[in-house]
C-alpha cells in the first residue's frame, strides 16, 4: 500500500509493516527523508499496470426520463434521486 508521510513523501509498505510501526519509527522515516514525492494521482494504480486487457467497448447506461406524475406516485422517490 502507498502511505503518505506527514511531510508529503510517499512510501510503499505492506499493511503488516504499517500496523507494526510505532510512532517513533514513522518519525524516523521522515527524519531519514525516506520515500518519494509523488505528483501523479494514478501512481501505482492497477489500471495502469502492463498486461491489463483494454476494455472492448465502453458501457453506457441510459437514464430514462421520469415524469413528475410518476415521481409523485412513487412511494420511495426522494429529491436526491434526480
Amino acid at each position: 500500500m502507498l502511505y503518505q508521510l506527514p511531510d508529503g513523501r510517499t512510501v510503499d509498505i505492506s499493511i503488516e509493516q504499517y500496523l507494526s510501526f510505532s510512532d517513533e519509527e514513522l518519525k524516523d522515516l521522515i527524519c531519514f527523508n525516506h520515500g518519494a514525492v509523488v505528483n501523479n494521482p494514478m501512481y501505482g494504480s492497477s489500471i495502469l499496470k502492463p498486461g491489463r486487457p483494454e476494455p472492448d467497448e465502453e458501457v453506457t447506461k441510459e437514464i430514462p426520463d421520469v415524469t413528475s406524475e410518476e415521481k409523485f406516485e412513487d412511494q420511495d422517490y426522494t429529491e436526491d434521486e434526480e
